[in-house]
């Protein structure tokens, strides 16, 4: 039996605005009147005026009985916003017949939905019937580093880089931080390739920086990022990185003076404004970033981020009524609305607003074990309505969200350690682990409880049934140590558990300083100071502060003792462990 054949344009009128190549995240409603629609309401002109005014371009395939059905199908499906029918019959006859026409089709229509996998399907058929669809090589560059796949993303990457100059390898190489070493590489080596045909290209010098960037070759980035900037001076990115790279390589001066001279000749580029005050909050130049979010939200007076920002520069400068400004900005834009009632909340709070800050703590979500706000509301209801308000509003949280029970217990724990109600702890914590014995985080919780009860056998018992469900617990190993150095004599063993712990996170300044610690023990005294030296300048907490108070003294640098101790003591006036130390050595501060 003969097959029947039926004619039918390869690109037939679409019933969706999906010309171009636009931006997959993007989605919404189509058209109201499809665009076959708009084209059978307008006048037939075409017997009218003779067979010359018919378009002659159109191209018409021969396609099957069944593919003209799927197809008009499929057409009639849009026409309804049935857009999943639309697409399965589009990339069903695009695998079937593999037209570069219906394939373009079912990419559209895929990049349309968010359909990402059929998108990038439909894309590679596409380019197997026309290898220059520069469009389908947009496309499929695009979902391919969306995929992380970007060495296969490079090849598309290269023909649009010769077809037109710009190609995306900025994109590219700003998603490439989650690569394996070896990946990266590889991306670099074709960088690297590029870079010979195309050695001033900003999108390719920009790129390279990147790569080298995340792989912490800082100083080589660097310079590629000068010679970026040598190339094309108006390349803004790269302005915007040359001064985080200056930044980075620990230049701050030179990284605040970069952007600020990019801002005399860029002034209306908000993203080196941006990075420029970023850079100043981090020189600790807050009043000077202040300005120039004021002058960034001055410019974009409905970016939620930006009133964000300077919300909280205002908070760091203690303008709470200018904060509050920034904060109920946000609650009329509905953006943020959670940070925004938060920090409402704790400018109540300081105000000594109870009432008021409890209203604004209760609107914020606890989505995602968000805990900032009911942490809040548990240590204002335990202070002022005492601690079985307290728990009561914990348990009213536990039965509206049952998932955060054991979060909402090691709160409760916190708070009642914090008040020393050591018993109510060691209650609330027990409950937990009759309900999970083995959770690690409760077990080292009540290691903690034991601790300030003086049960040093609880404690060792705990931490070590951690360290038997999980050998490599940093925290475990470094409190079992810690505590066997600073209460008991089993000072070599406080050695080796610390040490496993320093060899696990070797940049954590509370190992350095629980090391530091047993090697005074050890009358080390030299490595004891250099320890705790570096834990001090990491991270100058008033235990750190106690430490090293106690080896200066110890090895005869009282004046440096005294300095530390009292500099601590300001920070943290109420700190039991420098009154303690201080008292030991007989020191006293007017």
């Amino acid at each position: 039996m003969k097959t029947q054949t039926a004619k039918f344009a390869a690109l037939p009128a679409l019933w969706l605005a999906l010309a171009g190549c636009a931006p997959l995240a993007e989605t919404g409603t189509p058209p109201a009147t499809p665009v076959a629609a708009q084209a059978a309401e307008q006048p037939a002109t075409a017997a009218a005026t003779g067979p010359d005014a018919v378009h002659t371009d159109t191209q018409y395939r021969d396609f099957e009985p069944d593919t003209l059905f799927g197809l008009l199908v499929a057409e009639i499906a849009g026409y309804r916003n049935q857009f999943d029918v639309a697409l399965a019959n589009y990339l069903g006859q695009a695998r079937r017949t593999r037209d570069p026409g219906i394939a373009e089709r079912a990419a559209r229509i895929a990049q349309y939905v968010g359909a990402r996998a059929a998108a990038l399907e439909a894309a590679q058929i596409w380019l197997e019937g026309d290898p220059q669809a520069l469009d389908a090589h947009k496309l499929a560059a695009k979902l391919l580093i969306d995929e992380q796949n970007l060495a296969e993303a490079m090849h598309h990457l290269e023909f649009i880089l010769e077809q037109e100059g710009e190609a995306g390898f900025d994109f590219l190489a700003l998603n490439a931080q989650s690569l394996e070493e070896d990946d990266r590489g590889s991306v670099l080596d074709a960088f690297d390739h590029l870079l010979t045909l195309h050695p001033d290209n900003p999108q390719l010098l920009f790129g390279k920086a990147i790569l080298l960037r995340q792989a912490g070759e800082l100083e080589e980035a660097l310079v590629l990022s000068e010679r970026l900037l040598q190339a094309a001076p108006d390349y803004v990115q790269g302005h915007i990185l040359y001064g985080r790279l200056l930044q980075e390589n620990g230049q701050h001066d030179a990284a605040i003076a970069s952007l600020s001279a990019s801002l005399q000749r860029f002034p209306d580029e908000a993203a080196i404004r941006q990075q420029y005050a970023r850079i100043l909050i981090d020189a600790e130049r807050v009043e000077d970033a202040a300005e120039q979010f004021e002058l960034l939200v001055r410019n974009d007076p409905q970016n939620a981020d930006l009133i964000y920002s300077l919300g909280l520069v205002y908070m760091e400068l203690d303008r709470q009524d200018k904060a509050e400004q920034q904060f109920r900005q946000l609650l009329q834009l509905d953006n943020r609305t959670d940070e925004a009632n938060y920090y409402l909340g704790t400018i109540q709070e300081d105000r000594g607003d109870f009432s008021g800050a409890l209203e604004y703590y209760a609107r914020v979500s606890s989505e995602g074990a968000n805990l900032g706000a009911p942490a809040r509301v548990a240590r204002l209801k335990a202070e002022h309505e005492g601690i079985d308000s307290m728990r009561a509003y914990l348990d009213t949280l536990r039965g509206k969200e049952p998932e955060l029970e054991t979060p909402l217990d090691l709160l409760e724990i916190e708070v009642l350690m914090e008040l020393k109600a050591l018993d109510e702890a060691m209650t609330t914590v027990n409950a937990g682990l009759r309900r999970d014995p083995d959770d690690i985080n409760l077990l080292y919780a009540r290691a903690m409880v034991a601790e300030k009860q003086g049960n040093l056998e609880k404690l060792e018992e705990d931490l070590n049934r951690i360290l038997e469900l999980d050998p490599e617990n940093a925290a475990a190993l470094n409190a079992l140590g810690y505590t066997l150095a600073d209460r008991t004599d089993r000072y070599q063993e406080a050695l080796e558990l610390i040490s496993k712990a320093i060899a696990l996170k070797p940049d954590d300044p509370a190992i350095t300083d629980s090391l530091g610690w047993v090697q005074y023990r050890l009358g080390n005294y030299e490595e004891a100071l250099r320890l705790l030296r570096q834990a001090f300048d990491q991270f100058p907490d008033h235990e750190v502060a106690a430490h090293l108070g106690e080896v200066l003294w110890v090895t005869g640098n009282e004046p440096e003792a005294r300095r530390v101790w009292l500099e601590a003591l300001q920070r943290t006036p109420d700190s039991e462990l420098l009154q303690r130390v201080m008292q030991r050595f007989q020191v006293h501060f007017d």
